[in-house]
């Protein structure tokens, strides 16, 4: 199940993942969340070997956290607060390498040669990634309240870059 399907998140089982000895809801749970979190450490920058051990970290961490985790749909979404969980895992873990580094370890070294921290970037990924979700959920607001050729000229100027008479043409509408 992907991470971006809205229906991904299942309240029984956030609620049966706190008892530990549930194995057949983390099971489940596993099944479900590990492609995704694996593919959100891949996006934040890491290389698929280090984003498979950050993924364990992550659901290490998650067995601590969901005990006590209450849903509420009010503070957001179970996916968004997990992407977070994700990313201070890879963080801490890119910190940690960072660390070492600097303590002058041979088990990982940083390219001279590289521009920019890698902390430094993975924050700037993951801030693209946050603002393109809220983007996508605005989008998906938006849409559900205006005209259907209304919402077609926005995507077509907007994302497509089509100039707005060529659309106003397109969807007979006038260009104001």
């Amino acid at each position: 199940m992907s991470l971006d399907d809205p229906a991904a998140t299942r309240l029984s089982l956030l609620l049966r993942v706190r008892d530990l000895s549930d194995a057949v809801a983390w099971q489940d749970f596993v099944e479900c969340y590990t492609p995704g979190i694996f593919q959100w450490c891949c996006r934040f920058g890491l290389q698929e070997s280090d984003a498979a051990d950050a993924t364990q970290l992550v659901l290490m961490k998650l067995v601590n956290e969901l005990r006590e985790f209450e849903y509420s749909p009010q503070r957001g979404r179970f996916r968004a607060w997990l992407m977070t969980v994700t990313r201070n895992v890879t963080l801490d873990l890119m910190r940690s390498w960072k660390e070492r580094a600097k303590g002058g370890s041979s088990e990982f070294q940083f390219d001279p040669l590289s521009q920019q921290d890698p902390a430094e970037q993975l924050l700037k990924e993951v801030e693209q990634a946050w603002q393109m979700e809220l983007l996508r959920r605005a989008s998906a607001s938006v849409e559900l309240r205006v005209k259907a050729t209304t919402w077609q000229a926005w995507h077509l100027t907007s994302n497509e870059n089509i100039a707005a008479p060529i659309v106003a043409d397109r969807l007979q509408m006038p260009v104001a």
